[in-house]
Protein backbone atom coordinates (compact mmCIF):
# COMPACT_ATOMS: atom_id res chain seq x y z
CA UNK A 1 0.00 0.00 0.00
CA UNK A 2 1.50 3.62 -1.36
CA UNK A 3 2.00 6.35 1.20
CA UNK A 4 -0.84 8.22 -0.95
CA UNK A 5 -2.87 5.31 -0.28
CA UNK A 6 -3.03 5.39 3.23
CA UNK A 7 -3.66 8.61 3.31
CA UNK A 8 -6.82 8.62 1.56
CA UNK A 9 -8.09 5.90 4.17
CA UNK A 10 -11.13 7.05 6.11
CA UNK A 11 -8.19 8.50 8.71
CA UNK A 12 -7.61 11.27 6.17
CA UNK A 13 -9.46 14.31 5.70
CA UNK A 14 -8.40 17.83 3.73
CA UNK A 15 -4.85 16.54 3.64
CA UNK A 16 -4.66 15.98 7.33
CA UNK A 17 -4.80 12.28 9.38
CA UNK A 18 -8.02 12.35 11.40
CA UNK A 19 -6.90 10.00 13.42
CA UNK A 20 -3.67 11.55 14.42
CA UNK A 21 -5.64 15.05 15.27
CA UNK A 22 -8.25 12.58 17.74
CA UNK A 23 -5.52 11.17 19.56
CA UNK A 24 -3.14 14.63 19.97
CA UNK A 25 -6.85 15.74 21.43
CA UNK A 26 -7.25 13.08 23.55
CA UNK A 27 -3.34 13.71 24.84
CA UNK A 28 -3.78 17.44 25.25
CA UNK A 29 -6.67 16.44 27.33
CA UNK A 30 -4.47 14.18 29.61
CA UNK A 31 -2.25 17.15 30.10
CA UNK A 32 -4.88 19.80 31.52
CA UNK A 33 -5.61 16.80 34.31
CA UNK A 34 -1.59 16.47 34.54
CA UNK A 35 -1.28 19.95 35.28
CA UNK A 36 -3.97 19.62 37.88
CA UNK A 37 -1.94 17.87 40.33
CA UNK A 38 -3.95 14.85 40.34
CA UNK A 39 -2.99 11.90 42.73
CA UNK A 40 0.12 10.75 42.46
CA UNK A 41 -0.40 7.41 40.40
CA UNK A 42 -1.84 8.61 37.57
CA UNK A 43 0.01 12.25 37.42
CA UNK A 44 2.63 9.25 37.16
CA UNK A 45 0.82 7.30 34.25
CA UNK A 46 0.21 10.49 32.37
CA UNK A 47 3.69 11.76 32.77
CA UNK A 48 5.07 8.15 31.45
CA UNK A 49 4.05 8.85 27.79
CA UNK A 50 1.94 12.10 27.00
CA UNK A 51 5.16 14.19 26.45
CA UNK A 52 7.10 11.41 24.39
CA UNK A 53 3.62 10.79 22.73
CA UNK A 54 4.13 14.32 20.90
CA UNK A 55 7.51 14.11 19.64
CA UNK A 56 6.85 11.05 18.57
CA UNK A 57 3.50 12.05 16.18
CA UNK A 58 6.15 14.62 15.05
CA UNK A 59 8.19 12.29 13.36
CA UNK A 60 5.07 10.19 12.69
CA UNK A 61 3.72 13.32 10.07
CA UNK A 62 7.12 14.26 9.12
CA UNK A 63 6.90 14.89 5.52
CA UNK A 64 10.17 12.89 3.98
CA UNK A 65 9.57 13.83 0.13
CA UNK A 66 8.65 17.20 0.59
CA UNK A 67 11.53 18.09 3.28
CA UNK A 68 14.36 16.26 1.39
CA UNK A 69 13.92 18.74 -1.40
CA UNK A 70 14.32 22.11 0.99
CA UNK A 71 17.41 23.53 2.31
CA UNK A 72 18.35 23.30 5.52
CA UNK A 73 17.82 27.69 5.82
CA UNK A 74 14.37 27.00 4.35
CA UNK A 75 13.64 24.16 6.70
CA UNK A 76 15.00 26.28 9.82
CA UNK A 77 12.98 29.45 8.85
CA UNK A 78 9.56 27.57 7.85
CA UNK A 79 10.36 25.68 11.32
CA UNK A 80 11.52 28.61 13.49
CA UNK A 81 7.75 30.46 12.29
CA UNK A 82 5.58 28.03 13.14
CA UNK A 83 7.18 27.10 16.61
CA UNK A 84 9.22 30.18 17.80
CA UNK A 85 6.91 33.19 16.61
CA UNK A 86 4.10 31.36 18.40
CA UNK A 87 6.39 30.59 21.64
CA UNK A 88 7.53 34.48 22.13
CA UNK A 89 3.85 35.83 21.43
CA UNK A 90 2.26 33.52 23.70
CA UNK A 91 4.83 33.55 26.73
CA UNK A 92 4.98 37.81 26.19
CA UNK A 93 0.92 36.96 26.45
CA UNK A 94 1.07 34.92 29.68
CA UNK A 95 3.71 37.68 31.13
CA UNK A 96 1.39 40.22 30.81
CA UNK A 97 -1.50 38.02 32.97
CA UNK A 98 0.84 37.27 34.94
CA UNK A 99 1.34 40.99 36.06
CA UNK A 100 -2.19 41.43 37.93
CA UNK A 101 -1.37 37.61 40.11
CA UNK A 102 2.08 39.04 41.11
CA UNK A 103 0.34 42.57 42.43
CA UNK A 104 -1.97 40.39 44.44
CA UNK A 105 0.61 38.48 45.56
CA UNK A 106 2.59 41.90 46.96
CA UNK A 107 5.32 42.57 43.95
CA UNK A 108 5.08 46.23 43.09
CA UNK A 109 6.84 48.79 42.32
CA UNK A 110 10.58 47.57 41.59
CA UNK A 111 10.53 44.28 43.08
CA UNK A 112 7.54 43.56 40.21
CA UNK A 113 9.66 45.55 37.77
CA UNK A 114 12.70 43.56 38.59
CA UNK A 115 10.74 39.79 38.26
CA UNK A 116 9.18 40.99 34.80
CA UNK A 117 12.66 41.84 33.51
CA UNK A 118 13.68 38.24 35.07
CA UNK A 119 10.69 36.49 33.36
CA UNK A 120 12.05 38.28 29.61
CA UNK A 121 15.66 36.68 30.12
CA UNK A 122 13.94 33.10 30.95
CA UNK A 123 11.74 33.34 28.43
CA UNK A 124 14.65 33.90 26.00
CA UNK A 125 16.30 31.32 27.46
CA UNK A 126 13.33 29.03 27.76
CA UNK A 127 13.36 26.90 30.78
CA UNK A 128 10.65 24.94 31.67
CA UNK A 129 9.91 26.09 35.45
CA UNK A 130 7.38 27.15 37.12
CA UNK A 131 9.27 30.01 38.84
CA UNK A 132 10.72 31.22 35.93
CA UNK A 133 7.95 30.88 33.13
CA UNK A 134 5.12 33.16 34.13
CA UNK A 135 2.31 30.83 33.83
CA UNK A 136 3.05 29.46 30.20
CA UNK A 137 5.74 26.80 31.97
CA UNK A 138 4.28 23.90 29.09
CA UNK A 139 5.54 26.40 26.31
CA UNK A 140 9.07 24.80 27.19
CA UNK A 141 7.96 22.32 24.40
CA UNK A 142 7.84 24.43 21.16
CA UNK A 143 11.75 25.71 21.44
CA UNK A 144 12.62 21.94 21.99
CA UNK A 145 10.34 20.43 19.31
CA UNK A 146 12.68 23.11 17.13
CA UNK A 147 15.52 21.89 18.12
CA UNK A 148 14.51 18.33 17.57
CA UNK A 149 13.29 19.21 14.31
CA UNK A 150 16.67 20.15 13.59
CA UNK A 151 18.24 17.54 14.75
CA UNK A 152 15.40 15.08 12.98
CA UNK A 153 16.81 16.82 9.88
CA UNK A 154 20.34 16.38 9.94
CA UNK A 155 19.09 12.99 10.69
CA UNK A 156 17.19 11.79 7.62
CA UNK A 157 20.21 13.18 5.50
CA UNK A 158 22.48 10.47 6.44
CA UNK A 159 22.57 7.98 3.62
CA UNK A 160 21.99 4.90 5.90
CA UNK A 161 19.52 3.53 8.50
CA UNK A 162 21.92 1.74 10.56
CA UNK A 163 23.66 4.97 11.16
CA UNK A 164 20.55 6.92 11.45
CA UNK A 165 20.29 4.67 14.78
CA UNK A 166 23.39 4.42 15.72
CA UNK A 167 22.96 8.22 16.34
CA UNK A 168 19.87 7.58 17.86
CA UNK A 169 21.91 5.38 20.55
CA UNK A 170 24.12 8.18 21.45
CA UNK A 171 21.45 10.69 21.44
CA UNK A 172 19.66 8.38 24.30
CA UNK A 173 23.09 7.87 25.87
CA UNK A 174 23.80 11.74 26.09
CA UNK A 175 20.14 11.88 27.52
CA UNK A 176 20.83 9.82 30.12
CA UNK A 177 24.22 11.00 31.01
CA UNK A 178 22.70 14.60 31.40
CA UNK A 179 19.92 13.08 33.47
CA UNK A 180 21.95 11.01 35.20
CA UNK A 181 24.48 14.26 36.50
CA UNK A 182 21.29 16.31 36.98
CA UNK A 183 22.72 18.71 34.91
CA UNK A 184 21.24 22.29 34.28
CA UNK A 185 18.97 22.51 32.11
CA UNK A 186 20.45 23.75 28.77
CA UNK A 187 18.93 26.71 26.38
CA UNK A 188 15.62 25.56 24.26
CA UNK A 189 15.67 22.39 26.12
CA UNK A 190 18.35 21.48 23.86
CA UNK A 191 19.54 17.79 26.44
CA UNK A 192 15.85 16.94 26.14
CA UNK A 193 15.55 17.49 22.61
CA UNK A 194 18.70 14.82 22.23
CA UNK A 195 16.01 12.38 23.33
CA UNK A 196 12.88 14.13 21.47
CA UNK A 197 14.88 13.35 18.18
CA UNK A 198 15.08 9.89 19.00
CA UNK A 199 11.02 9.56 19.90
CA UNK A 200 10.85 11.71 16.19
CA UNK A 201 12.72 8.49 14.60
CA UNK A 202 10.65 5.76 16.40
CA UNK A 203 7.24 7.58 15.00
CA UNK A 204 9.14 8.27 11.51
CA UNK A 205 9.82 4.42 11.41
CA UNK A 206 6.64 3.55 12.29
CA UNK A 207 5.01 5.86 9.65
CA UNK A 208 7.10 3.88 7.03
CA UNK A 209 6.26 0.81 8.02
CA UNK A 210 2.67 1.65 7.96
CA UNK A 211 1.53 1.39 11.63
CA UNK A 212 -1.83 1.36 12.55
CA UNK A 213 -2.78 0.79 8.95
CA UNK A 214 -1.23 -2.93 8.36
CA UNK A 215 -1.73 -3.94 12.32
CA UNK A 216 -3.94 -6.83 12.60
CA UNK A 217 -6.02 -7.63 15.97
CA UNK A 218 -6.11 -3.75 16.07
CA UNK A 219 -7.59 -3.58 19.58
CA UNK A 220 -6.32 -6.32 21.11
CA UNK A 221 -2.82 -5.62 20.62
CA UNK A 222 -3.52 -2.01 21.34
CA UNK A 223 -4.72 -3.62 24.95
CA UNK A 224 -1.49 -6.14 24.76
CA UNK A 225 0.69 -3.02 24.45
CA UNK A 226 -0.82 -0.80 26.84
CA UNK A 227 -0.53 -3.77 29.57
CA UNK A 228 3.19 -3.99 28.67
CA UNK A 229 3.19 -0.16 28.75
CA UNK A 230 1.74 1.07 31.83
CA UNK A 231 3.60 -1.93 33.77
CA UNK A 232 6.64 -0.40 32.49
CA UNK A 233 5.46 3.06 33.71
CA UNK A 234 4.27 1.92 36.96
CA UNK A 235 7.50 0.25 37.26
CA UNK A 236 10.20 2.65 36.57
CA UNK A 237 10.05 6.05 38.67
CA UNK A 238 8.41 9.48 37.93
CA UNK A 239 9.14 10.74 34.10
CA UNK A 240 9.21 13.77 33.28
CA UNK A 241 11.15 15.31 30.17
CA UNK A 242 10.69 18.40 30.96
CA UNK A 243 13.43 18.70 33.76
CA UNK A 244 14.80 15.85 32.08
CA UNK A 245 14.15 13.07 34.41
CA UNK A 246 14.66 9.99 32.67
CA UNK A 247 14.65 7.40 35.79
CA UNK A 248 15.25 3.87 33.85
CA UNK A 249 15.82 4.82 29.84
CA UNK A 250 14.87 1.41 28.92
CA UNK A 251 11.84 0.99 30.55
CA UNK A 252 11.33 4.80 29.48
CA UNK A 253 11.27 4.45 26.18
CA UNK A 254 9.61 1.28 25.99
CA UNK A 255 7.05 1.97 28.56
CA UNK A 256 5.92 5.57 26.68
CA UNK A 257 6.67 3.89 23.04
CA UNK A 258 3.99 0.96 24.03
CA UNK A 259 1.28 3.14 25.50
CA UNK A 260 1.89 6.07 22.77
CA UNK A 261 1.41 3.17 20.35
CA UNK A 262 -1.66 1.70 21.97
CA UNK A 263 -3.30 5.24 21.67
CA UNK A 264 -2.09 5.14 17.35
CA UNK A 265 -4.27 2.08 17.27
CA UNK A 266 -7.36 2.63 19.31
CA UNK A 267 -7.58 6.28 18.04
CA UNK A 268 -7.33 4.80 14.20
CA UNK A 269 -9.98 2.00 14.72
CA UNK A 270 -12.45 4.29 16.51
CA UNK A 271 -14.68 6.88 15.23
CA UNK A 272 -13.74 10.21 15.48
CA UNK A 273 -15.18 12.70 17.84
CA UNK A 274 -15.24 16.37 16.34
CA UNK A 275 -14.62 17.93 19.64
CA UNK A 276 -11.11 15.81 20.17
CA UNK A 277 -10.62 16.63 16.35
CA UNK A 278 -10.74 20.22 16.89
CA UNK A 279 -8.93 20.36 19.97
CA UNK A 280 -5.83 17.92 18.59
CA UNK A 281 -5.77 21.19 15.70
CA UNK A 282 -5.40 23.86 18.22
CA UNK A 283 -3.32 22.41 20.46
CA UNK A 284 -0.93 25.24 21.04
CA UNK A 285 -3.24 28.26 22.79
CA UNK A 286 -4.21 25.27 24.63
CA UNK A 287 -1.43 24.47 26.22
CA UNK A 288 0.02 28.24 26.03
CA UNK A 289 -2.87 29.31 27.91
CA UNK A 290 -3.22 26.13 30.39
CA UNK A 291 -0.78 27.34 33.48
CA UNK A 292 -2.91 31.14 33.22
CA UNK A 293 -6.13 29.74 32.84
CA UNK A 294 -5.45 27.31 36.36
CA UNK A 295 -3.88 30.04 38.12
CA UNK A 296 -7.19 32.61 37.68
CA UNK A 297 -9.36 29.92 38.05
CA UNK A 298 -8.05 29.02 41.80
CA UNK A 299 -7.62 32.77 42.27
CA UNK A 300 -11.44 33.52 42.19
CA UNK A 301 -11.99 29.69 43.88
CA UNK A 302 -10.02 31.04 46.84
CA UNK A 303 -12.15 34.73 46.76
CA UNK A 304 -15.19 32.91 46.48
CA UNK A 305 -14.34 29.81 48.88
CA UNK A 306 -11.50 31.07 50.95
CA UNK A 307 -11.55 28.34 53.71
CA UNK A 308 -11.58 25.17 50.79
CA UNK A 309 -8.79 24.64 47.58
CA UNK A 310 -9.99 23.83 44.29
CA UNK A 311 -10.34 20.29 43.97
CA UNK A 312 -7.28 18.43 41.16
CA UNK A 313 -11.14 17.15 39.16
CA UNK A 314 -13.11 20.06 39.29
CA UNK A 315 -9.85 22.28 37.97
CA UNK A 316 -9.76 20.01 35.08
CA UNK A 317 -13.13 19.93 34.25
CA UNK A 318 -13.23 23.95 34.24
CA UNK A 319 -10.07 23.82 31.95
CA UNK A 320 -12.08 22.52 29.34
CA UNK A 321 -14.46 25.51 28.57
CA UNK A 322 -12.27 28.11 29.16
CA UNK A 323 -9.52 26.81 27.15
CA UNK A 324 -12.15 26.48 24.62
CA UNK A 325 -13.52 29.62 25.05
CA UNK A 326 -9.53 31.51 24.66
CA UNK A 327 -9.43 29.18 21.46
CA UNK A 328 -12.36 30.47 19.87
CA UNK A 329 -11.05 34.29 20.50
CA UNK A 330 -7.84 33.63 19.27
CA UNK A 331 -9.22 32.21 15.95
CA UNK A 332 -12.22 34.95 15.58
CA UNK A 333 -8.81 37.26 16.20
CA UNK A 334 -7.16 35.25 13.23
CA UNK A 335 -9.67 35.56 11.02
CA UNK A 336 -11.04 39.10 11.54
CA UNK A 337 -7.03 39.75 10.90
CA UNK A 338 -7.48 37.72 7.06
CA UNK A 339 -10.52 39.59 6.43
CA UNK A 340 -9.02 42.89 7.29
CA UNK A 341 -5.93 41.94 5.15
CA UNK A 342 -8.21 40.44 2.27
CA UNK A 343 -9.83 43.89 2.09
CA UNK A 344 -6.63 46.07 1.94
CA UNK A 345 -5.29 43.92 -0.68
CA UNK A 346 -8.63 44.25 -2.36
CA UNK A 347 -8.91 48.24 -2.64
CA UNK A 348 -7.25 50.03 -5.31
CA UNK A 349 -3.88 51.56 -5.50
CA UNK A 350 -4.04 55.51 -5.98
CA UNK A 351 -2.10 54.39 -9.19
CA UNK A 352 -4.59 52.43 -10.26
CA UNK A 353 -7.60 54.75 -9.09
CA UNK A 354 -5.82 57.75 -11.72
Amino acid sequence: MTAVAVQNRPCASGGRMVFADSARGFMILLMLVGHTDPPKLLFKLIYGFHMPFFFLLSGYLFDAEKYARMRFGTYCKMRFVSYMIPYFFYAFCNLLLNIPLEIRQGITGKALAFSTVKHVLWILYAVGDKTRLPNCTPLWFLPCLFVCCLLFYGLRRMPKQPLQWAVCVLFCGAAFLLSEMRAPQLPWHIDTALLGTVYMQIGFAARTLQFPQRTPYALPAALGLAAVGFFCIVRNGLIDLNNLALQNIALTLVGSACVCAAVFLVFYRLRHGRFLVWIGRNTIPVFAFNYAVNAYLRLIWSCVFPNSSLPWWLLAILDVPCLVGVVLLRNAAHKKRQSVRRTSAEKPSAAEKQ
